[in-house]
C-alpha cells in the first residue's frame, strides 16, 4: 500500500509521453492496476504508456490475466478491446520473470517483439515487498541491471 500511495502522489511522474513501467514481483498486481487505472483516465493527454507485470510463480500470472480479462476486456474473452487495441496509447503486458536465471532471459520471452506492448527498455522499475530472502536480493541486483 506503501508504494501505491507514493504512485498516487506522483503520478504526473510516471504518466508521461511514452513511459515504460516494469513491475517485478507484481504478485496480485496492485500498483499495475493502479498506474493502469490512471493512465485509462488521462489516455488523451499521454502518448504511450506501457506497463508490464511480471512474476515467477504460475498461478499468480494465471491470476493477473484472469483479472485483467475479466476487469478490462468488455466480454472476459481476452480478444483486445479498447483500452487494450493496437491503436491504444495505453498497453498492458504480463508475463513470467525468473531473476535466478536472468542472465538467459530475454524480453521477447515475456513480450513478443510484433506485440503494440513490447518494449525493451524501461523508464521505471517498481515492485514493494520483494526480497524474502538473501539471495532474492542478489537476483534482484542482476535484473535491474
Amino acid at each position: 500500500l506503501l508504494l501505491c500511495s507514493y504512485l498516487l502522489l506522483h503520478q504526473e511522474s510516471f504518466l508521461l509521453s511514452d513511459m515504460n513501467i516494469l513491475e517485478l514481483g507484481s504478485g496480485m498486481g496492485l500498483p499495475s492496476y493502479l498506474l493502469l487505472n490512471m493512465a485509462l483516465r488521462q489516455r488523451s493527454q499521454v502518448e504511450r504508456v506501457l506497463i508490464t507485470m511480471t512474476d515467477y510463480e504460475p498461478p499468480l500470472i494465471e491470476n493477473l490475466r484472469h483479472v485483467t480479462e475479466t476487469c478490462y476486456k468488455s466480454d472476459g474473452s481476452g480478444t483486445p478491446d479498447s483500452p487494450f487495441e493496437e491503436a491504444s496509447t495505453v498497453q498492458l503486458a504480463i508475463g513470467k520473470l525468473d531473476w535466478s536465471d536472468f542472465e538467459g532471459e530475454n524480453i521477447d520471452d515475456i513480450i513478443p517483439s510484433n506485440s503494440p506492448a513490447y518494449c525493451d527498455n524501461f523508464n521505471y522499475v517498481i515492485g514493494s515487498a520483494l526480497c524474502y530472502a538473501t539471495f532474492h536480493a542478489n537476483a534482484l541486483f542482476h535484473v535491474i541491471k
